[in-house]
């Protein structure tokens, strides 16, 4: 694996995701996932929030899964900390690169390097489906507001990053 952020070899990168489960209690995580599967919501407000083209500027395009060259869109990482810190929150980040054991390490590692502190990345989730949300914060996605998009806005949709 080639990336210009940092290279990690799979080995490395396995370790640091059994280290991070490692830290959970295996009752607590199976209780939560349970309760996730039956639909049992948490009473905090669920903000999933995209990862690249929200968080990560997402400049360079895809690269793979762990390599994230490029540097946060402007303000992610200070409105990130502030969701953080208040407890009315629950923020997950989605993105295609959580499919992968080292997807979320890669993501957490990338922001530990733009200033967000280990117990900060340890109040994330890192879904590898769509969660259930209170807000969907997505460069790629269209509001529905009852009426269906045509074809030609289909068609002609792009991302803000590509405006």
């Amino acid at each position: 694996m080639t990336g210009k952020f940092r290279d990690l070899d799979k080995a490395e990168i396995r370790q640091r995701a059994a280290e991070m489960m490692r830290g959970e209690d295996p009752i607590e995580w199976a209780a939560g996932k349970l309760l996730e599967e039956i639909g049992v919501e948490d009473p905090k407000l669920h903000i999933a929030v995209d990862f690249d083209g929200v968080i990560h500027s997402y400049a360079s395009g895809w690269q793979g899964t762990t390599a994230i060259p490029d540097h946060p869109v402007l303000g992610a990482t200070k409105w990130l900390k502030s969701l953080l810190a208040d407890d009315r929150f629950l923020i997950s980040i989605f993105s295609c690169r959580n499919h992968l054991p080292e997807g979320p390490v890669a993501i957490s590692t990338w922001l530990r390097k733009w200033g967000l502190t280990p117990t900060e990345i340890g109040k994330l989730k890192f879904p590898i489906k769509k969660p259930s949300a209170h807000l969907y914060i997505d460069d790629r996605g269209w509001q529905f507001r009852g009426i269906f998009p045509t074809k030609k806005t289909i068609l002609g949709f792009k991302p803000w990053t590509t405006r």
